[in-house]
């Protein structure tokens, strides 16, 4: 039997958790802001997914009003706290509420919107993330305009 060595106890304010692809997991130091033209952020750079907590203030902690989009996978966000909306390119605007979880579609350019304070977890694909100040013509990257997404009801 092997025993798993534990991780560090870590502040989430300051630490992203890494969920390889090969099913570990690792903690790394949450990086700074993302670049805000194609260059994905530090975190981006390996497969499986992110996982994250975002203490947002205002509109400058999600990056707005520069979009994002994941081509490598599904983006699930989850509210814990406060108001936001995800806005996809193609015009829709989901409003999140505590304890409603979004999953916005790999290949969609979208953006949050910040009503009030929020907390929010999101898991995110570990690669390709893009940034794009100009709101892009549709809402998929390969230009179907089909955008996807599902505001839970918790």
């Amino acid at each position: 039997m092997t025993v798993a060595s534990p991780l560090p106890v870590a502040g989430l304010t300051d630490t992203h958790f890494q969920l390889g692809s090969d099913r570990t997991i690792e903690q790394r130091p949450k990086p700074r802001a993302a670049a805000r033209d194609d260059t994905p952020p530090t975190s981006s750079r390996h497969d499986g997914f992110t996982l994250g907590f975002h203490r947002i203030e205002g509109p400058d902690d999600v990056h707005y009003p520069h979009w994002e989009m994941h081509p490598a996978g599904d983006e699930l966000l989850v509210l814990l706290s406060g108001a936001l909306a995800v806005e996809l390119a193609g015009g829709a605007l989901w409003p999140l509420r505590p304890g409603t979880a979004f999953v916005v579609a790999a290949g969609t350019w979208h953006r949050l919107v910040v009503r009030a304070p929020a907390e929010l977890i999101a898991i995110t694909p570990g690669r390709g993330t893009r940034h794009d100040a100009d709101r892009p013509v549709s809402g998929r990257a390969d230009g179907s305009g089909h955008a996807a997404g599902n505001a839970g009801q918790g």
